[in-house]
């Protein structure tokens, strides 16, 4: 009977332990309008984070102690719905956005600030129109850091019979101007895309859904800078990939 209420007393004393160790590690973040969507930061300057949700971008340059709204809902009205950085330079921030104007029309595309998410311009090389991305679709190179990639699939039924691709489209300036790919001879959806290196290359993984396959979910690799691709490993599922 004793060693039962010792038992009790080690694992209430443990648990009480570590909530309190918990509760100084982990702060709430002040950041409006519901749950956090996404979160990145900077390689090089890993104090610098920004955070997002569907209202606004917020940034983060003292590691997440303060944090200040940046001015893309006061241009847009709305959050973005994704959001990469530059790894060596962290004012450089690309964000895609993807929402429904007050009259109904569709505000698709993809944005580039040069300070900190104070500033946007739209990207006109990439038809939004007709682009619908996956998740996670912006990866910045780490290796390359003005290497930047948007991993999406594109739809037209503007002229003739509908067209569906995958695209990937690579900038190698750091999203100021962009170069369509096509990565696959045949229609996958696309799922996500990291960009890693090996310690002299840049690495690109892409997810896709090939439903010709027992094993939809396909791993795709690249160590030329997208340039060709091989067959990485077939999946039930893939529900993130991260470096």
């Amino acid at each position: 009977m004793k060693k039962f209420i010792l038992l009790i007393f080690l694992i209430t004393f443990i648990s009480i332990f570590c909530y309190s160790q918990d509760d100084k590690v982990f702060t709430q973040i002040p950041i409006w309008g519901g749950q956090v969507e996404g979160a990145v930061m900077s390689y090089s300057s890993p104090t610098i984070i920004y955070a997002w949700n569907s209202l606004n971008l917020w940034i983060s340059k003292d590691a997440g102690e303060n944090w200040q709204k940046t001015k893309f809902s006061e241009k847009y009205g709305c959050g973005p719905k994704y959001v990469g950085v530059h790894h060596s330079s962290p004012n450089i921030v690309l964000a895609w956005i993807d929402y429904q104007d007050p009259s109904g029309q569709p505000n698709r595309g993809l944005l580039r600030s040069y300070d900190y998410g104070e500033n946007w311009e739209k990207i006109t090389d990439i038809d939004a129109n007709f682009v619908h991305v996956g998740n996670n679709p912006i990866a910045f190179s780490i290796i390359n850091p003005d290497n930047v990639y948007l991993f999406g699939n594109f739809w037209s039924t503007s002229e003739g019979p509908m067209e569906e691709k995958v695209v990937l489209y690579k900038s190698t300036d750091a999203g100021k101007t962009w170069k369509e790919l096509s990565p696959f001879n045949k229609y996958v959806p696309p799922k996500y895309i990291c960009v890693t290196h090996d310690g002299t290359n840049e690495v690109i993984y892409l997810a896709v859904n090939d439903y010709s396959k027992t094993l939809p979910a396909t791993l795709y690799k690249s160590t030329d800078s997208a340039n060709s691709w091989q067959q990485f490993g077939e999946f039930s599922d893939i529900t993130d990939i991260k470096a």
